[in-house]
């Protein structure tokens, strides 16, 4: 029995699972011989056909013997691989042999043939399949040039083929669900050239087919934008870039509208961009209404900004402070970070004045809280003080008229200077989210009633992911459903749905949506289905409401307002709008100037300037404010002579011009008067101060030159007697008797001590120098300095000290180390006989409510650094006294010193901005602690 033989030929070598196959495979039984005897040329052939990635195939002889590669299996599939292998492609190929026998009959006779996207019946997988080729059939020659075989080259396109074939189909479907959106779309070639506009595009351009051709859509553009459009444009076609960008198209009626353009690349399955699909929104109505709500807002905030009372805004129950004015801020007395805080952080002071309840009573009511003339407690400067003030708080309402927040106007009373005051802010920002291309998409088929939405129309209607067509209308508002049934009866009857309407979520809350559809006809012209897109609206709509609400609230904010306030119209100033208050300033009823001109209905008033700064405004816009102002109006009967602070503020249409001036204005003529006499005060006080001034300079004068004496004119003559009485001492020798020596050494030792003393008073007194300079300073560091100026008396009373984590801080570095110096110098000092002295230094951050207590200067960041030992300590009763220079609590004879080291650490902590305390007793030693700021 013959086995199977494994081939060594170098022509049969690598090749993968086809090489392997072949070098086990009995040739003789092919018909094709033993592989040594196979011609040159073949032997060639199979050893490039094995080692190439293509896929490659050989028929040899007439019997057309196959061999093929590893590229090329996979065509063959399931059910003709590996049989084929060394068999007649006749035999494996007979369901196709009609179509590729004659191919290879031409080839024989060497002629090559080839063809691309060739599309072939296989049966590879046990049943006949279309299958794509782009494939060429070369002749292969034996030694004396005749063909001996066909070579074929091959790559399958099927799978590229039918995803073509898909493309088109779904380009189909999107191009009439495209003619049914209210955008306008199209789509352009790889290169920007546009074949296709919707219904939409024709209808709003009023162009035809021919007109719109390839670049044709320019002509429909704005002229001054067209450069921009074309450079971003040609931009997104070279990088395959989405487009997206915002500019005026034509329509038929020759007027330009704003559209959001967006444009996206459609690529085929190998990822190369083949077509371009855009849709242009038209964003006109969205952008009339933001400008109305961002005019109507500026308008207010303008007002707001300028006016020269206070104004806060507050929203929810926990009263976050979202607006606070310059004169509500400088009110308050807390400083400029106050936004997005508590207004009941900012100002506990108020728990126990009733005014958080009435905020709370505006919020869950919704009714406005006014007062006159109220007295309010407030800590301003680190003290509680008195104010009266007149003060609103005013209800917020959103949308859906639920109270959301506070708006807080006052007049402060009190102050000399009335406090300038600021009109309402009338509604919170409108926040407008407009996706113009998000739009849901949806199919209703008639002949059962069925509804097939996409998930962006499930989220902009509101309802889960399965509902029937039934649950949809559910849940539309029950006023709109009869617009709902009319508009689907109508297009019954024209072919196209449109509609507006309300739809109600699970959670309550309302939505307004835009339905637009086109109905498709079955042959019998009967309604088949009906495809249309909707778009969430509510914004729009909301918009528009919430600026017809924000003018009714500038309106009513006006008539409420705590100042005279009012509207002046037009270039002759006809009041049409003025509150109470401001009738009162003018000293005349309503019906004498109410829509009349100011400067006729109120003649007392010209002629004092006030005509000019009216028309300044009107004209340029430019507001105008000032303060104690005086003016003649008419009192009682009598012309008399007011201070008045005011404001004029342009008042804008929403198409930007001027049409009139609000004025707001402040009676402060009581003010006006006290503070010219204050002033007077002012002046006689302020002499007062220089001559004592003059005083002061002269006393520190004869300061210093008290210093100069002890540092000089005291010190020589003491060098002198120490001198001498050293020389005497020397001089005599042992020549005195112990009683004269004793005498001599009590001279030397009074000497020394009134050394140290005038040394000590000169460090006291220079402490009062202004022109040391203050530097970082690290309190570790100067500890250090100190334990190694006093190591050989801590070695001889064998004291421990203790310190770590002490802070870096501004200040005096030789006076740090005077002061901590003096305070270490007296624990080692004043110890125990039985007890080994122990001296810890700590540090701590003070707190606000400490620094109070303490005196200590606002603002700033201070640490307590106390020292504390284990020594005789000190009485309560003198822990003020010990700090007094010369003070001594012990005698001379028991412990050394000069009763200036305590006084010297007050000084040093007080030019530091800083103090020092003490605290004591003779059974747990002293305590010592310092408070110093972290910067100057």
């Amino acid at each position: 029995m013959r086995t199977k033989p494994q081939s060594t030929h170098y022509f049969l070598q690598g090749g993968g699972e086809m090489g392997a196959l072949m070098r086990h495979t009995d040739w003789i039984k092919t018909g094709l011989g033993e592989p040594e005897e196979w011609p040159q040329s073949l032997q060639t052939a199979v050893s490039m056909m094995l080692e190439n990635k293509v896929g490659m195939y050989i028929a040899w002889g007439q019997d057309f013997i196959q061999l093929y590669n590893d590229a090329y299996r996979p065509i063959l599939g399931s059910t003709k691989h590996p049989q084929a292998l060394g068999i007649s492609s006749r035999e494996t190929f007979i369901e196709i042999w009609h179509i590729i026998g004659p191919m290879f009959e031409d080839v024989m006779k060497g002629k090559a043939v080839g063809f691309p996207d060739f599309m072939l019946p296989l049966n590879r997988e046990g049943f006949v399949e279309k299958c794509y080729f782009d494939f060429s059939y070369s002749p292969l020659r034996k030694e004396d040039g005749e063909v001996g075989g066909v070579l074929v080259t091959v790559i399958e396109t099927t799978q590229r083929r039918k995803t073509e074939d898909e493309l088109k189909k779904s380009e189909e479907r999107f191009r009439t669900m495209a003619d049914n959106i209210p955008n306008l779309a199209w789509m352009a070639d790889s290169e920007g050239w546009i074949f296709w506009y919707n219904k939409k595009w024709y209808e709003y351009t009023g162009t035809t087919p021919q007109q719109m051709e390839g670049w044709g859509w320019q002509s429909v553009h704005d002229p001054a934008a067209l450069p921009f459009v074309m450079e971003r444009w040609k931009a997104s076609l070279q990088t395959g870039n989405p487009f997206e960008m915002v500019f005026p198209m034509k329509g038929a009626d020759g007027k330009f509208r704003q559209f959001l353009t967006r444009v996206l690349p459609v690529k085929d399955a190998e990822g190369n961009i083949y077509q371009w699909f855009g849709t242009n929104t038209d964003i006109s109505l969205q952008n009339e209404t933001e400008a109305l709500l961002k005019e109507s807002e500026e308008k207010i905030r303008s007002i707001v900004q300028s006016a020269p009372f206070p104004i806060g805004v507050y929203k929810g129950e926990d009263l976050i402070i979202e607006l606070a004015n310059p004169s509500i801020i400088e009110t308050w007395g807390k400083g400029n970070d106050v936004i997005g805080r508590s207004y009941k952080e900012i100002l506990p002071e108020l728990d126990n004045q009733e005014i958080f309840k009435q905020l709370s009573d505006v919020i869950k009511t919704g009714i406005a809280f006014h007062a006159k003339n109220r007295r309010v407690d407030l800590v301003v400067n680190n003290k509680l003080q008195s104010y009266y003030f007149n003060y609103s708080f005013t209800p917020l309402f959103d949308a859906s008229g639920k109270v959301y927040g506070v708006i807080n106007t006052g007049a402060d009373v009190t102050d000399l200077n009335l406090a300038k005051i600021k009109l309402e802010e009338a509604q919170d920002k409108a926040q407008l989210a407009i996706d113009s291309a998000q739009l849901g998409v949806y199919e209703i088929i008639y002949a059962t009633d069925e509804m097939f939405t996409d998930r962006r129309f499930k989220e902009i209607w509101g309802v889960g992911p399965t509902v029937k067509r039934h649950e949809y209308a559910a849940v539309i508002h029950p006023d709109d459903l009869p617009v709902r049934r009319k508009a689907h009866d109508d297009s019954l009857k024209t072919g196209n749905l449109y509609y507006q309407a309300r739809v109600i979520w699970k959670d309550h809350s309302v939505h307004w949506v835009r339905v637009t559809g086109k109905i498709s006809y079955n042959d019998n012209k009967q309604p088949e289905k009906l495809l249309g897109v909707i778009q969430d609206v509510t914004s729009y709509v909301l918009a528009q409401k919430q600026a017809e609400e924000s003018e009714r609230n500038l309106r009513q904010t006006i008539l409420q307002a705590p100042v005279a306030m009012c509207i002046l119209r037009g270039p002759d100033h006809v009041v049409e709008l003025a509150n109470d208050r401001m009738y009162e300033l003018w000293g005349k009823p309503a019906a004498e100037l109410s829509n009349k001109p100011i400067f006729v209905g109120l003649p007392e008033a010209k002629d004092q300037g006030f005509e000019k700064l009216l028309h300044d405004v009107y004209t340029t816009a430019v507001p105008f404010f000032a303060n104690e102002v005086p003016i003649n109006l008419p009192r009682a009967g009598e012309i008399k002579q007011i201070y008045i602070n005011f404001l004029y503020e342009p008042y804008h249409e929403t198409d930007g011009t001027v049409s009139g001036v609000i004025a707001v204005a402040v009676d402060v003529t009581e003010q006006t008067n006290a503070t010219k006499k204050i002033e007077q005060m002012v002046a006689e006080r302020t002499s007062q101060l220089a001559t004592a001034n003059q005083k002061l300079q002269k006393s520190n004068e004869e300061l210093a030159q008290f210093a100069y004496i002890a540092s000089h004119d005291l010190q020589e003559p003491l060098r002198k007697i120490s001198t001498f009485t050293q020389m005497l001492e020397n001089s005599i020798g042992d020549k005195i008797d112990e009683h004269t020596k004793n005498y001599v050494h009590k001279i030397i030792t009074a000497s020394n001590r009134m050394n140290t003393l005038i040394r000590d008073v000169l460090t006291y007194s220079q402490l009062v120098k202004e022109n040391e300079l203050f530097e970082p300073v690290n309190l570790n560091t100067v500890i250090e300095s100190i334990i190694t100026d006093y190591d050989l008396l801590i070695e001889q009373k064998k004291a421990t000290i203790e310190f770590n984590g002490l802070p870096v801080i501004e200040a005096v570095p030789m006076q740090m180390a005077q002061l901590f110096g003096n305070l270490v110098g007296n624990a080692l000092k004043f110890t125990r006989a039985d007890v080994n002295p122990l001296i810890r230094i700590t540090a701590e951050k003070v707190s606000e409510e400490e620094i109070k207590s303490l005196g200590l200067a606002a603002g700033l960041d201070y640490y307590g650094i106390k020292v504390s030992d284990n020594g005789i300590g000190f009485k309560p009763e003198h822990a003020e006294q010990i700090f007094n220079i010369f003070q001594r609590l012990h005698r001379k004879s028991e412990f050394e010193g000069t009763g200036i080291g305590l006084a010297m650490c007050k000084k040093i902590a007080l030019n530091h901005k800083g103090n020092i305390n003490a605290n004591g007793s003779s059974a747990n030693g002293a305590v010592f602690t310092v408070f110093l700021p972290l910067k100057q």
